[in-house]
């Protein structure tokens, strides 16, 4: 029954758009055109279906409904027209036209660590061993941090140590030393009658202006000697000392009165301290850094230094002032 009504539907809509389309069309002169004054047209005929003395009933205009297709006539195929109402840009969002996904926000670049020494090191990860890191200076002449190779002692006392002196000298020899402004001296051999002296990297001490580039607050010197069987081994805080190490202006007498003894220390240096050489630079570590005349001879630490000898003295905890002895000297900064 459907299927009848929409064929009969077609045909009542076709049939109404023809003659719609060929009233539209009618003139003057033209077959099928307006009425003249007589009533009739002039080329009009009898039982002309569009005669106005014929007229065609009038045809109801039914609307169609939004919600239903419009089928077009005359196709091939009727096809259904959908029509369908534009969303508002305003309209919410609902189940057929949902809200974009938002994009998920980057996370954070995380900045990496940059220590400036062994100490940060060590604070970043407390259970790193003694080696070779890398650590971030400000060097001389320079404005930016670069990175620099540096030894970190992580065990003794806490750990967090950076060597910045390190001299492993072969008795009977007296090679000049090294100071270093853009790189720090690495832990070499640690067995007296050893040899560094040709080694770049294990034979050193850092200069006035790369350890003012270093922060620190404490100094730890160590040192033996094949002369004697003691070990100097002890930490300070000295503010003037450190200024001597910073700026090569004072010397380091004052650690006699602020000092801590560390594993195997058995020297009488520091405790015996009545002297200590002044302004002496980047020789500072190195010569006539202190000493005492208390003990007979005197006791001195020396690396290479005393230019009343020739600078020929490798002394620790010794007064031989010559080469002839195997030493090893280091000093850390925390």
């Amino acid at each position: 029954m459907k299927l009848f009504k929409i064929v009969s539907g077609i045909s009542i809509l076709a049939a109404v758009s023809v003659g719609a389309c060929r009233a539209s069309i009618k003139g003057p002169g033209v077959p099928g055109g307006p009425a003249l004054a007589g009533g009739t047209s002039e080329n009009s005929e009898p039982g002309d279906p569009d005669s106005p003395t014929d007229p065609a009933p009038p045809v109801a205009v039914v609307p169609i409904p939004a919600t239903e297709p419009v089928v077009i006539a005359g196709s091939q195929a009727a096809r259904p027209v959908p029509v369908t109402d534009p969303v508002p840009a305003s309209a919410p969002a609902t189940a057929e036209s949902p809200l974009p996904v938002a994009a998920p926000a980057p996370s954070p670049v995380t900045a990496m660590p940059m220590p400036a020494n062994c100490k940060e090191i060590k604070a970043l990860t407390p259970t790193a061993a003694s080696g070779v890191f890398k650590i971030y200076l400000t060097l001389p002449g320079t404005t930016t941090k670069s990175p620099v190779s540096a030894y970190c002692g992580m065990e003794e006392d806490g750990g967090g140590w950076t060597l910045i002196l390190d001299y492993t000298h072969k008795g009977g020899t007296n090679p000049a030393l090294k100071t270093m402004t853009n790189t720090l001296p690495l832990f070499g051999s640690d067995s007296l009658g050893m040899d560094d002296s040709a080694s770049l990297t294990n034979w050193g001490h850092a200069g006035n202006t790369l350890v003012n580039a270093l922060s620190f607050t404490e100094m730890r010197f160590y040192c033996r000697s094949s002369q004697n069987v003691r070990v100097l081994h002890f930490k300070s805080k000295d503010a003037t000392c450190k200024t001597a190490l910073t700026t090569g202006r004072g010397n380091c007498r004052g650690v006699k009165a602020d000092f801590v003894k560390l594993s195997s220390h058995t020297a009488n240096l520091p405790g015996t301290i009545d002297k200590s050489d002044v302004d002496q630079g980047d020789a500072t570590l190195t010569n006539n850094t202190f000493g005492s005349g208390v003990t007979n001879p005197s006791v001195m630490w020396n690396v290479h230094g005393d230019p009343i000898e020739n600078n020929k003295s490798w002394e620790c905890d010794a007064g031989t002032n010559d080469d002839i002895d195997h030493t090893i000297h280091r000093v850390w900064i925390r």
